[in-house]
């Protein structure tokens, strides 16, 4: 059977073969396993070998893509991962303290990933039921993969995809005091992984209701995820209650009588930078030794980074290391003195004295931001060494019972000893859930680059517009795209406050052959069968489930139509309605600008329904490619483009203008630094000119080479006449040079973007668009919102607008725009008002019952 033959009539058995290959290319014919832990034994150098140190390097997301279609899950094996695989601690730790306990019959293989296989806590090292894998090893990517039960207090790596019938579930290490994910206010995606973690997981375990709500919010999740998915119980109260106090100080070597302070102060350097706070933290608890004497011991908890240092500094410091869990550890401390760590909240179920040291208060809190007053937890706050040495020495401690305390607030911490063995139980005997049906429709749409152009200002203008007590709307993007580009940051904040954002984190999941038919795809544009066309359906349907998890959505929208990965992508979820736009005439799109249209082509057969933004923009694609795609016969219609008009008539009054020398100025960029401020921006139109205004992008398709040409003629005839193009584009330095070679200078401006067009557009005579092919315009629907009188040429889109009454068509040429401008200023034009809020009452129906289908 050839290679092709054996992906298409048996794809587990050719990805099977495929991996056994790739194991052997990239591991010199060795296949590693997971070590057990009774290899682990110290000096046994042959059993710490890492599965990562192999001949040729391999790709996790390639190795991942064979797992996931080859090998069946293993019903009997867990795996645990603990921030990112630093330790073996916390949540999952206590669930699987518990599972080994539970499981007398010994049925269940565990395996913790770990960064450093060194760090194997020693009294797992003899225990035949455990084994270890390095994080990023092709042991753990098989683990991941296979394994029905998955445990994690973060996030697994962005190549992860659950599997119909795995557990997975997640159980965030941390009460939200810092503000978190989008809320603060950093780099926009920076919650990308995480997001995408909650969307996998089958279970979500909180420590109460406030933690969810701002966990969940924070991620922008909060609408996506199963409600019966997220459960509160406090699982590190396990670990804190039923450990051994004398037990716990035995491992540090501390005497039974002493009072012990745990110093567990937040983390303040910076990752994979040797530099840390470790000489302030020593000096700290050098400081504390000194003045409490013997009747206490310091116990010190730091991130590995500056534990690092510290034991270089001063190797006396008690430090907690890998052989202790630091829950398990709380049950022995007396006194726990940290900052704006979350231990502080598991601490609070021993209901003993908490010390808040916040030297740094005033800075952490303008650099990172709380949710609330840190003066608000049930603990002494002490800004310097001294207060802090006053409280212990005088027992001079707030009241710390929190029994009464509400489920929905931070400091709700129940004494639930036995949440980790309710868990288990019913993960192995799970009971039939009911989801309740979603009030709401739920609408996923990729809406673009989120460049500064039509298609942006439409699918913002559509998340303002749209019914938000009947829909969710959901608007994925690119993901990291976004951080370092100041146009696409402001354009996020543009949308409507009540969608979602999901960033896509991470690259697809391929094998070599499926790499190879996909790029076969991208190079031609084209499916050269339908077996070629069900295999690449087949890696976005893998590619949906990576990035979208297991929604239900009832809508997806390809609102861009010009990107062939997320057309793929959301034609292949499950979705029981999909639509892809059209926002021009595509096929002229295609042979002017974007070859690669024609791979979006082949791929509307996937959609139920392609939408036009315009009734002669949809009678154009229909008759350009029905011809050449028959099976597209049925699924053209058309929704006009959402307008915002209130919003535009306000942003058409706002004077954000600056007095320079008495002349009104309008900012287009404005810098600040220092405490000082540079503006760049354009002169306002002179009340005593008439003023012909332009918005668009500077490109071939648009045309403003044909208006200034046009306008030449206008200006020799009339003096006091002027024209603004405003927008940016490939074409500005050709423009720049033709209105310089027609002595325009004084007469023509190119202003660039604006960051508010509408009130420049506002202070304009008429405004005039010279395209050779639109969809429907989304400036000339904002010009007739904002009063000013339009000349259009006369191409389908732009007629769908002006409909022959609200404006004036001319014919598409040089001449056309003279007779056009000339009437206007001969006084020789007349047009119907234009009802924006009709339009949009037409609009918005239009949108729910074509694409909603309500």
């Amino acid at each position: 059977m050839s290679k092709l033959s054996k992906l298409i009539n048996s794809p587990a058995l050719y990805f099977r073969d495929a991996l056994d290959n790739y194991i052997k290319r990239t591991s010199n014919g060795k296949k590693h396993n997971a070590i057990p832990a009774e290899k682990r034994k110290a000096g046994n150098k042959k059993a710490v070998v890492s599965s990562k140190r192999v001949v040729n390097k391999y790709d996790p997301k390639a190795i991942y893509s064979m797992y996931y279609e080859s090998s069946p899950l293993d019903p009997n094996t867990v795996l645990y991962e603990a921030f990112h695989g630093s330790s073996v601690s916390d949540s999952p730790y206590a669930i699987f303290k518990k599972w080994l306990e539970i499981d007398t019959e010994k049925k269940f293989k565990h395996i913790w990933a770990l960064k450093h296989l060194g760090e194997i806590p020693e009294e797992l090292k003899n225990n035949p039921q455990v084994s270890f894998v390095e994080v990023g090893s092709k042991e753990y990517v098989r683990f991941l993969c296979t394994s029905k039960y998955l445990f994690n207090n973060s996030t697994f790596p962005s190549y992860f995809i659950r599997r119909k019938e795995q557990v997975y579930v997640n159980t965030w290490h941390g009460v939200p005091l810092k503000k978190m994910f989008k809320d603060e206010g950093s780099t926009p995606t920076v919650h990308k992984n995480s997001a995408r973690n909650f969307l996998q997981a089958s279970h979500i375990v909180l420590p109460n209701e406030y933690t969810a709500r701002k966990l969940l919010n924070s991620a922008d999740v909060d609408n996506l995820v199963f409600k019966s998915r997220v459960q509160t119980s406090n699982l590190r109260a396990d670990l804190i209650l039923s450990a051994d106090p004398l037990e716990q100080k035995k491992k540090l070597g501390i005497d039974a009588c002493k009072k012990v302070i745990l110093y567990a102060p937040t983390w303040r350097g910076e990752l994979n930078k040797s530099t840390s706070n470790a000489t302030e933290i020593l000096s700290f608890v050098q400081s504390l030794k000194r003045n409490l004497g013997d009747e206490y011991e310091v116990v010190l908890s730091v991130h590995n980074m500056a534990r690092k240092h510290i034991v270089l500094l001063d190797d006396s410091i008690k430090i907690i290391n890998e052989n202790i869990e630091i829950n398990e550890f709380l049950s022995a401390v007396d006194v726990l003195i940290s900052d704006y760590s979350s231990i502080i909240f598991d601490y609070l179920v021993l209901s003993r004295p908490v010390i808040l040291y916040c030297y740094d208060l005033q800075q952490y809190e303008s650099s990172r931001g709380f949710y609330f007053a840190i003066q608000e937890f049930p603990a002494s706050v002490c800004m310097d060494e001294e207060s802090v040495l006053h409280c212990i020495k005088n027992n001079d401690y707030p009241d710390v019972d929190t029994s009464s305390v509400k489920p929905s607030e931070p400091f709700y911490m129940p004494k639930d000893e036995g949440g980790a063995s309710r868990l288990i139980h019913q993960l192995l005997e799970p009971e039939a859930v009911a989801y309740e049906e979603p009030r709401k429709k739920k609408i996923i749409a990729y809406v673009g680059g989120l460049r500064n152009n039509g298609i942006t200002t439409s699918a913002v203008n559509l998340s303002k517009s749209i019914d938000h007590e009947k829909f969710e709307l959901t608007i994925v993007t690119a993901g990291s795209d976004i951080d370092n580009d100041e146009e696409r940051k402001e354009t996020l904040l543009r949308f409507d406050n009540r969608c979602s954002f999901i960033h896509k984190a991470g690259a697809m999941c391929l094998s070599k052959s499926e790499k190879n038919l996909l790029d076969k795809f991208y190079k031609h544009n084209v499916f050269f069968s339908d077996e070629h066309l069900m295999h690449v359906n087949r890696v976005f349907e893998r590619e949906s489930k990576r990035l979208l998890g297991d929604i239900q959505w009832d809508i997806v929208i390809d609102f861009s139509g010009y990107a062939r990965y997320w057309a793929l992508l959301l034609a292949n979820t499950s979705a029981k309605t999909k639509v892809i736009y059209q926002h021009n005439d595509m096929l002229s799109e295609q042979l002017a600008r974007f070859p690669i249209l024609k791979g979006i082509f082949e791929v509307y057969n996937l959609f139920d329904k392609i939408i036009s933004v315009s009734k002669p923009t949809m009678n154009l694609n229909i008759s350009n490619l029905l011809p050449l795609y028959p099976k597209l016969k049925g699924k053209f219609d058309y929704v006009h483009n959402a307008i915002v008009p209130d919003e535009i008539k306000q942003k058409s009054l706002d004077e954000g203008i600056i007095i320079h020398n008495l002349e009104r100025f309008v900012p287009n960029k404005i810098q600040t630094r220092d405490g000082r401020v540079k503006l760049e921006g354009i002169l306002l139109p002179k009340d005593e000119m008439i003023n012909f205004v332009n918005v668009g992008r500077l490109s071939p398709e648009k045309d403003q080479t044909k208006l200034i040409l046009a306008f030449k003629t206008i200006s020799q005839k009339y003096a006091n006449c002027h024209l603004y193009i405003m927008g940016a584009g490939p074409l500005e330095a050709t423009l720049l040079e033709l209105i310089e070679e027609l002595d325009l200078t004084e007469r023509v401006s190119l202003t660039g973007q604006l960051s508010n067009p509408f009130y420049f557009v506002s202070k304009c005579d008429c405004f005039v668009s010279s395209s050779n092919y639109e969809g429907q315009p989304m400036v000339l629907l904002e010009a007739l919102t904002i009063g000013l009188p339009v000349i259009s040429t006369n191409i389908p889109g732009s007629a769908s607008v002006l409909q022959n009454k609200y404006g004036h068509l001319v014919e598409n040429s040089i001449a056309g725009l003279v007779s056009g401008m000339d009437n206007f200023l001969s006084n020789d034009l007349e047009s119907s008002p234009f009802c924006p809020h009709t339009y949009v009452e037409h609009t918005k129906k239009m949108f729910e019952t074509k694409v909603c289908q309500l």
